[in-house]
């Protein structure tokens, strides 16, 4: 097969243009707008996944009373929409143009920073107190997890448990002057450590500015993960569980003790590690040794125009189509600054459900955990042009953050609007793994889901129907439904549903019949609703788009909704190991890539490979295959 892999999603770049925004038709019944309504009928190419319904141990397909199965109207029409936006270089609707990542910091920031334990916990805006500790030798003062497992074998342990520290020897103790910290283990294979530090009776507050910072990036923590906290059953503290196989291949598992989950209710003798000097006091504030720090320059200021419509007067066209909610509560007009405003604007089209058109018999799946989009990934996310191959010292930050070396001229603009491949068989990928379902004990493993999915070759038909709108608007929504037909580019595929990284969702979409009238003959006779001519409003819609979305933009459109665009057997995120070791544990292990990717130290900068139709690898990227881990412990 090659050592390769293609990344089960790409970007289609923003057009050079800017939306073309406008004043809409409004619902006043215009005599010269059409209204109507279009039949379509969706057939699904790979299984079909609605989820939501049903429990989670029992999920179910969307059934009506009849016990008719269906996709619900909203769980469409933000496929069509997207697409339509995409097709239309609209603004981007669903977007948060304040977001800003934040990254784990490198171990060599860690100099410097003391362990303290928090003395006052927060109480509402209110930042904690904390105690320093003196500055320790995490060389030696530590613990192994083969002597954390015994003391806790007899007594629990928390990060903060107190020790005293005699002839060498650290003794549990609950007036020891010493403080235990337990991380989390990550998926190193290096030796364990629970580092101790020695309380030093100096008191500090934590400033308001810190505090703010600290409980903005503890949201990007992995503990804050949906399925993470779900798992956690809201508990504020999780079991350190180490294992570590020995050279003749069996495992040892040591049960270390419980640390607190990264939250910003901080407890009472918590202990956490902070940055302090003398003269400016505390100016940093942390979970781990090595911990987080924010990018720079958010999500808005790197769309140019693109970002969310948010005047009712002056709307993209898919706005002006689908309709447009503005949530900011941010006023044009300063006279009225002091007033929280909404500028919404109500829709000309309506999804009905999709109802299948025979019985559907579920089909079953257990799929294997899914992430959050990690959009800090700028080796992905961001156009590196001019940094690719690139990388910088051990005391700047990855070229590949927000913020970096590569942002300082001007800030690095989003790749683009996000599309899955088209993938009409599954690899492997879709189901669970045995590694992620064999030890139920294990965090991941609880965020391995069951679900039931439309299984290939079921059909249903469903209603759209539209009001107010122009002969251009109707071929624009004839366009997001028909691509192929709208670009001259057959048997081209939609994604419906969720699981679409993993392969679930390629739907064909077909025209079945439909009807239109203006709104000045509505009440005449039927003839005056004459049938939808689709190509002839494709074609209006086609001559109404700039030339460059035509002729740049739409050929990457079809590339990324095309069934043969890349290899399925290939489609993965990135693996740490060979494809022979495929469905283990070291193949699902991908943080070498992410690592050797991200133009730091040793490692260039290396990107995405761009949309393109002309390509001739079929985007492939080599795989970076797990390194052998140091020696060394975590803190």
């Amino acid at each position: 097969m090659g050592e390769f892999f293609v990344n089960p999603y790409a970007f289609v770049p923003l057009p050079p243009e800017a939306p073309q925004r406008g004043a809409p038709h409004g619902h006043r019944g215009n005599p010269a707008l059409l209204t109507g309504k279009l039949a379509v009928s969706i057939e699904a190419l790979t299984p079909l996944l609605i989820r939501g319904f049903g429990s989670d141990d029992s999920p179910e397909l969307p059934t009506r009373p009849d016990g008719t199965a269906f996709i619900p109207g909203s769980s469409w029409k933000g496929a069509i929409r997207s697409l339509h936006e995409t097709m239309t270089g609209s603004c981007i609707r669903v977007f948060d143009d304040e977001f800003l990542p934040s990254y784990r910091d490198p171990v060599e920031w860690s100099k410097g920073r003391l362990m303290a334990v928090v003395t006052a916990a927060p109480q509402d805006d209110r930042p904690p107190e904390v105690e320093l500790c003196q500055p320790g030798d995490p060389s030696k003062d530590r613990l192994t997890a083969a002597e954390l497992h015994g003391i806790n074998a007899h007594h629990p342990l928390l990060s903060g448990t107190r020790f005293t520290r005699k002839d060498g020897e650290f003794r549990r103790d609950p007036n020891g002057e010493w403080v235990l910290f337990l991380s989390d283990t990550r998926d190193d294979d290096g030796p364990y450590h629970g580092h101790l530090r020695k309380l030093s009776g100096k008191t500090a507050e934590v400033p308001q500015e810190i505090w703010d910072r600290f409980r903005k990036l503890v949201q990007d923590a992995d503990d804050q993960r949906p399925a993470e906290k779900k798992a956690q059953g809201g508990k504020p503290i999780k079991p350190v569980t180490v294992r570590r196989k020995s050279k003749n291949g069996t495992e040892k598992v040591f049960n270390v003790g419980n640390r607190d989950i990264a939250s910003a209710k901080l407890r009472k003798h918590q202990p956490v590690w902070v940055k302090w000097g003398p003269n400016r006091g505390i100016t940093d504030l942390g979970l781990a040794m090595a911990w987080r720090h924010p990018g720079e320059h958010p999500a808005g200021e790197r769309v140019r125009e693109f970002g969310p419509c948010t005047s009712d007067r002056e709307l993209c066209p898919s706005c002006r189509l689908f309709g447009s909610a503005d949530l900011s509560g941010k006023p044009d007009d300063p006279v009225t600054a002091d007033l929280a405003m909404q500028r919404s604007y109500r829709g000309h089209v309506r999804f009905g459900d999709a109802l299948a058109d025979a019985v559907v018999k579920p089909e079953p799946f257990t799929l294997p955990p899914l992430g959050v989009p990690r959009p800090g990934a700028g080796q992905f996310y961001l156009h590196n042009d001019g940094f690719e191959g690139k990388t910088t010292s051990g005391q700047d930050q990855p070229l590949r953050e927000w913020g970096s070396e590569a942002d300082q001229e001007k800030p690095r603009e989003l790749r683009g609007r996000k599309y899955y491949w088209h993938t009409t068989r599954f690899n492997g990928r879709e189901k669970a793994r045995p590694h992620q379902v064999a030890r139920p004990d294990q965090e991941e493993n609880k965020m391995v889901s069951k679900a039931v999915a439309f299984p290939v070759g079921t059909r249903l038909t469903a209603t759209i129907t539209f009001t107010d709108i122009d002969r251009a608007q109707l071929g624009g929504l004839l366009a997001a439904l028909l691509p192929g037909r709208a670009i001259q580019s057959e048997g081209l595929l939609q994604h419906i549903g969720g699981g679409r990284p993993l392969g679930f969702g390629s739907c064909r979409i077909t025209l079945v019949e439909g009807e239109m009238w203006t709104n000045g003959s509505r009440y005449c006779s039927a003839s005056a609703k004459p049938p939808v001519d689709a190509e002839q409003l494709l074609a209006e819609f086609r001559n109404a788009q700039p030339e460059s979305h035509r002729k740049i933009l739409w050929p990457q459109v079809v590339e990324v909704l095309r069934p043969d665009a890349v290899d399925p057997a290939k489609v993965w995120y990135p693996p740490g190991a060979p494809w022979a070791q495929r469905g283990s544990e070291k193949f699902d292990a991908g943080f070498a890539f992410w690592k050797q990717t991200s133009g730091y130290g040793e490692y260039p900068l290396s990107s995405l490979p761009q949309v393109d139709p002309s390509a001739e690898r079929g985007y492939e990227l080599p795989l970076v295959i797990e390194e052998i881990p140091q020696q060394k412990g975590r803190s």
